[in-house]
């Protein structure tokens, strides 16, 4: 109850709500806290968000449960950097594209976020399904879980949908695809 009140605070756009949820995140005494704190600072554009993503880091990068976490409240996050921020994670240290549960937490959950993943140029798109093509190569089971992202791809807005299932389609033309993801996405077009 009190993180969702904190939410509402911080939606608002309240001041006070960022100073509530910097202080959440620098005293919480468990984790549930600590990671509903970090949560609710990705909403904002905030010198306290920057603050405590690097101190989460540096306390937690070296175990990878809760490293997971840090990368997904950042992929998360509606805002219009998220875009970058997702890029820019995925060529951070310990994050490896070798580990399924790094890719779950960043492109999986990035491709969840309809407010960061549905951008108007289509950039988005081109990128996820870039990544997904390279993951898919190594590791055609994550592959297909990250193709699932694009199930509901033919109700997005008209544009979005026509620029997605561009990229989609050109997915479609390399033989090299996997069989699962193939047959995912082909339901997607």
């Amino acid at each position: 109850m009190k993180n969702t009140l904190l939410r509402y605070l911080v939606d608002c756009g309240t001041p006070e709500g960022v100073q509530i949820a910097y202080a959440q995140y620098s005293h919480g005494k468990n984790m549930t806290d600590k990671i509903n704190a970090l949560s609710i600072l990705c909403l904002t554009n905030s010198e306290e968000k920057k603050n405590a993503l690097q101190n989460f880091y540096d306390k937690w990068k070296d175990d990878a449960v809760v490293f997971n976490k840090w990368l997904q409240v950042q992929a998360l996050a509606p805002l219009e950097t998220t875009f970058s921020d997702v890029k820019r994670l995925a060529e951070t240290a310990p994050f490896s594209f070798e580990n399924p549960n790094n890719i779950y937490s960043l492109h999986r959950a990035f491709g969840t976020n309809y407010v960061a993943f549905q951008k108007d140029d289509g950039s988005t798109f081109k990128w996820y399904c870039d990544e997904l093509l390279r993951i898919d190569k190594v590791n055609p089971q994550v592959g297909s879980r990250l193709s699932g992202n694009f199930n509901f791809v033919k109700k997005f807005p008209e544009g979005m949908k026509r620029k997605a299932q561009s990229e989609i389609k050109r997915l479609l033309e390399d033989p090299q695809l996997s069989k699962n993801s193939r047959e995912l996405l082909e339901s997607c077009v």
